[in-house]
């Protein structure tokens, strides 16, 4: 994998995992609202917007395992950061509508 190829997949990462980041706190703000069938379209769209991200760094830990991959680039480094960060908040958001549900 090239350099340029490592930066690609690093903006996969980004995009994927901020979209889903940006519907998993629109979620969290509809289920203060009580506007629950919302909630439910928003996490299951971040959650496949979550799964597109994960496929990018499963081929990313497949390209490495192959021992085929280039210098790892800060957009990589950014992208799996947002990935990281926005699995946390999913398990966040999920424990707070399920307050807001009570």
């Amino acid at each position: 994998m090239t350099k340029k190829e490592m930066s690609q997949k690093g903006m996969v990462l980004v995009g994927y995992s901020g979209d889903a980041r940006s519907n998993y706190l629109i979620a969290l703000k509809k289920a203060k609202q009580g506007q629950w069938n919302e909630v439910e379209q928003l996490i299951s769209e971040g959650n496949q917007m979550l799964i597109e991200a994960h496929k990018a760094q499963t081929e990313l830990l497949q390209t490495e395992a192959q021992g085929k991959y280039s210098d790892v680039t800060m957009i990589m480094i950014h992208g799996q950061d947002h990935l990281m960060t926005t699995v946390l908040l999913k398990d966040l958001i999920y424990t707070l509508i399920d307050i807001y549900k009570k």
